[in-house]
């Protein structure tokens, strides 16, 4: 089975919006809708969970309703941040999920997945256990240990930029997030903040098969995150550059 657990619990801040980034609209249809109806539509997605701010769960399920999204199972409540809304997602589907089982974690406010970018996450995660959707960064990225004066520069042919999904079989992820939760009820001084799903998987290296690594899939610059008010403007290009390609035939 593979499960599109979808993390739409943030508040959208940046965005400058008193309506939360994922419900807002974008050519006459909210950005959720685009995100849930990627995993609605592919034929190897099985069943998808949301997460969401409680109060908005009435929102999410009109969504479901207004696009047909039958695969939906569960709106959960998130948490105070991304890692605990991901936990709590991953603990849900402790009632659904064998080990084996695929989960693809994805961003609600990533709305223009491709398939194949599924697919890849699919293959990938079930061959090696995680993987992360990735590309390489075109830009030079600095390092400030203050956030005022420059500390270094790391060679830019090893960093990538993440995106997601992020993709594992379920006793993978379940097992990292589990040691996770266990190092913060323990208050340890040297437990890293890590703020997404790879990065737990990382801290707890061995709940991979031995000679196994966290695999990279391929991104792509259409699949953006919406986080600031001029990113509305750039998904828009991209859903009518789609729209009038679809209309044309030209579908490279």
């Amino acid at each position: 089975m593979n499960i599109a657990l979808v993390l739409a619990a943030g508040m959208g801040r940046r965005m400058g919006t008193s309506t939360p980034k994922q419900f807002l609209n974008v050519d006459g249809k909210p950005i959720l809708a685009y995100t849930l109806e990627a995993f609605q539509h592919h034929p190897e997605i099985d069943a998808i969970y949301v997460v969401c701010p409680e109060e908005s769960r009435d929102t999410v399920w009109e969504i479901v309703r207004d696009y047909a999204i039958s695969k939906l199972q569960k709106v959960l409540p998130g948490g105070a941040t991304r890692r605990e809304s991901s936990y709590k997602g991953i603990d849900a589907l402790a009632e659904v999920c064998g080990g084996d089982d695929v989960v693809l974690i994805h961003d609600g406010v990533r709305p223009n997945i491709t398939a194949e970018t599924i697919r890849a996450n699919i293959a990938m995660a079930r061959a090696q256990g995680a993987c992360v959707t990735a590309e390489k960064t075109v830009d030079t990225i600095v390092v400030s240990n203050d956030g005022e004066t420059l500390t270094s520069i790391p060679p830019r042919k090893f960093l990538w930029n993440v995106q997601t999904p992020q993709s594992f079989r379920y006793e993978v992820i379940h097992k990292a997030h589990l040691f996770y939760e266990n190092a913060l009820s323990k208050q340890a001084a040297d437990v890293p903040e890590i703020t997404d799903d790879t990065g737990l998987v990382l801290y707890m290296e061995e709940c991979l098969p031995e000679g196994q690594r966290v695999g990279i899939c391929p991104g792509n610059p259409g699949n953006l995150k919406v986080t600031k008010p001029e990113d509305l403007r750039i998904l828009l290009s991209i859903l009518q550059k789609e729209e009038e390609a679809s209309q044309t035939g030209d579908l490279r």
